[in-house]
């Protein structure tokens, strides 16, 4: 939305719906959780959009608490502007292994230390190349990772992490790629006390439980309220967690049908105001 454009409006926006019982909900609400990529911030246009900057501070000013839920680690957020996160009240990150507020990181959670032993030993093994990361953010590849993951991580983040075997150091989580189904089916085995996501022929280990309906209650704890007076707004897969567990669950526009199933409300796409038409449209402000 450009910023000449109105968003007072009052209108539903185009493809978007809402569950009934979610309008009465709204009365419950105290506290918003929004997901970063493609849910705060924009990838197509590259920033956070009007509508959404508005409705935070029209949220804010009605007295809500804010957070952030994502999957990103601290690392992953160096090419931001940090002044952008200040209105935020605790941000979760690693999908939920790890708490900030204020600034302070005040908690992490680790993979057992025999587990991730275990783990590490089997990709070593089959030559796989891992990311691993303390639970103090050392992290380190455990051989060079090629230059087409050494490109992602260039354009993600800005800098690449630089190659350093593991050698008995705490866990919180372990990246891991290149490996096929096999591979994938024998690290769920090994894993099965870890919370593992896979895309492609990689994936993320992270500790036992480790979701974003668990960085949900860790928001909820911190700030001393309960997770179904939370209102979530989510678009990936690993987002369903959190909105199934939300006193409200949006899904936002262009998010996937399956994704869109287990929401209370589908907003319209956030280049389009919809988080802030979807705030309006619950009488959040």
């Amino acid at each position: 939305m450009n910023k000449e454009e109105p968003v007072d409006r009052q209108m539903q926006p185009e493809g978007s719906s809402v569950l009934p019982a979610s309008a009465s909900r709204s009365e419950e609400i105290q506290a918003i959780v929004l997901d970063f990529d493609d849910t705060l911030y924009s990838h197509k246009t590259n920033e956070i959009p009007a509508a959404t900057s508005e409705a935070l501070r029209r949220l804010k000013a009605n007295g809500y608490l804010l957070g952030l839920c994502t999957s990103r680690f601290p690392s992953e957020f160096s090419r931001f502007d940090p002044s952008m996160f200040s209105i935020f009240d605790a941000i979760i990150e690693g999908t939920g292994s790890i708490v900030v507020k204020d600034g302070k990181m005040l908690s992490t959670s680790e993979i057992r230390p025999d587990t991730a032993g275990q783990i590490i030993s089997y990709l070593c093994r089959e030559n796989l190349p891992f990311l691993w990361i303390t639970p103090d953010l050392e992290e380190h590849f455990s051989m060079d990772p090629g230059s087409q993951i050494r490109n992602f991580f260039m354009d993600w983040r800005g800098f690449c992490p630089d190659a350093k075997p593991w050698s008995g150091q705490r866990i919180m989580s372990i990246a891991f790629y290149d490996a096929d189904a096999a591979q994938k089916e024998a690290i769920r085995q090994i894993g099965r006390e870890t919370s593992i996501q896979f895309w492609g022929m990689s994936g993320q280990i992270n500790a036992d439980h480790v979701d974003k309906a668990l960085g949900l209650q860790k928001f909820a704890s911190l700030l001393h309220i309960k997770v179904s007076q939370i209102a979530a707004f989510g678009d990936g897969l690993n987002d369903i967690t959190m909105l199934e567990s939300a006193g409200i669950g949006i899904a936002t526009g262009g998010s996937s049908a399956e994704l869109q199933q287990h929401a209370d409300m589908v907003a319209a796409p956030i280049e389009e105001g919809g988080i802030y038409l979807a705030c309006r449209q619950l009488g959040l402000f």
